[in-house]
């Protein structure tokens, strides 16, 4: 072969690795603005809003049904009284009532871990990217308000 020959050659594979890399390459920014247009629709968008406006309001629905657990649970402490309107001690209540107050204390502390992990969930999921709806200028056409980054006020105690 000769000298030209083995050049003309090496150029053609060149030319086809060159191409071949080329393509992969418009390939990759192809499928790259793909997945942008489909992240960032507006469509997507709102179903993304809508999904961490439903979270926060499963959080509050937790948060008012731990009120109303602690009421129930106040309530019936509140019941223990001797004649002279002085506490019971808890180990002096009948067993009916303790079971019930003990019930109580156990669906707070239900209520209250169903509370901190779906709070770590929206937060988890919020700081995956900078949503455009967590800020009021922002917001997806039929977005009504803006949504916080994250869930601060985990439940840590039984009160």
């Amino acid at each position: 072969m000769s000298p030209k020959n083995a050049l003309n050659a090496v150029l053609i594979v060149l030319a086809l690795v060159g191409s071949g890399v080329a393509l992969r390459a418009c390939n990759y920014a192809s499928e790259t603005a793909s997945v942008v247009e489909r992240e960032v629709a507006p469509a997507v968008l709102l179903q993304r809003y809508n999904r961490f406006k439903d979270t926060l309001a499963s959080l509050d629905a937790i948060k008012a049904d731990i009120k109303v657990y602690q009421a129930t649970r106040d309530a019936i402490k509140a019941g223990q009284v001797d004649e002279n309107g002085k506490s019971i001690p808890q180990g002096q209540w009948p067993q009916d009532v303790r079971f019930d107050y003990g019930q109580s204390q156990k669906e707070i502390a239900g209520k209250i871990s169903a509370y901190n992990k779906l709070a770590g969930e929206y937060n988890a999921d919020m700081s995956k990217a900078q949503f455009a709806f967590t800020n009021v200028g922002s917001l997806p056409k039929g977005a009504t308000e803006a949504l916080p980054r994250a869930v601060r006020d985990y439940v840590d105690t039984i009160n």
